[in-house]
C-alpha cells in the first residue's frame, strides 16, 4: 500500500507542476487527430471522451494547450470532455489567432488575426 501511494505521487507531480510538456508539432499532430475524429463522429449524443478516442497522451496535448490558453478554470478543457468540446474551446480561446491550428504562439508560427476573420473547427456547409 505504502509503494503504491509513492507510485501515485511521483506520477501526479509533475503533472501538477508544470502540464505536459510539449513541441508545437506535436500539439498540431494531436489537434489534427481531435479533428479528424470530431468531424468523423459529429453530434453524437454520447461521444467518448477525447483521451479514449486520439489516445492519451495526444489528448493531454491538446487539454494542455487548452489549460494554457483558457482564462479561467470555469472554461478549461477537462479529460472528460469530447473532441468536439475540446476544439470548441480552443476556437473559443483562440479565436484572434491566425492558421487552421489555433493557440498556435506567435514564436511558433502564429499570428493574430482581425476579429472579422474569425474561424471554426467544422467545415462550412455548401452553398445550394
Amino acid at each position: 500500500m505504502r509503494l503504491a501511494t509513492i507510485a501515485l505521487v511521483l506520477l501526479v507531480t509533475p503533472a501538477a507542476a508544470g502540464g505536459v510538456e510539449h513541441k508545437t508539432a506535436e500539439y498540431i499532430a494531436a489537434f489534427a487527430k481531435a479533428r479528424a475524429y470530431a468531424l468523423a463522429h459529429l453530434g453524437e449524443e454520447q461521444p467518448l471522451s477525447c483521451r479514449r478516442s486520439i489516445g492519451a497522451r495526444a489528448a493531454s496535448v491538446v487539454l494542455q494547450r487548452c489549460l494554457d490558453v483558457s482564462a479561467s478554470s470555469r472554461n478549461k478543457c477537462m479529460p472528460r470532455d469530447g473532441c468536439e468540446d475540446v476544439l470548441q474551446r480552443l476556437f473559443w480561446h483562440c479565436s484572434f489567432w491566425k492558421g487552421d491550428v489555433p493557440c498556435v504562439y506567435p514564436e511558433d508560427g502564429g499570428e493574430a488575426r482581425q476579429p472579422a476573420d474569425r474561424i471554426d473547427w467544422r467545415p462550412k456547409p455548401a452553398k445550394p
